[in-house]
């Protein structure tokens, strides 16, 4: 199986919406190599406006959002993870 997964950066951090697992990361673009250190914690801020941009960029593209196996449900627009 291929990861379902999406992201969205803006100024000096991207997240990344893990879908399945529906799973909340956030990475540092500058100077991070191989995005090691999920700053999801330590900057709570970012993660709430990055997944609300995401979440409205794939609904405004009508984006297929993967179903859980184990629910048949969609799985959640990343804001909906929170």
């Amino acid at each position: 199986d291929v990861p379902a997964q999406c992201s969205r950066g803006r100024g000096d951090v991207w997240l990344i919406s893990l879908q399945i697992e529906q799973r909340l990361e956030l990475f540092g673009s500058k100077g991070e190599l191989g995005e090691s250190t999920d700053l999801a914690e330590a900057r709570p801020h970012d993660v709430r406006r990055l997944a609300k941009l995401l979440s409205d960029h794939l609904q405004d593209a009508n984006a297929f959002m993967p179903t859980d196996r184990t629910t048949q449900q969609r799985v959640p627009w990343p804001d909906e993870i929170l």
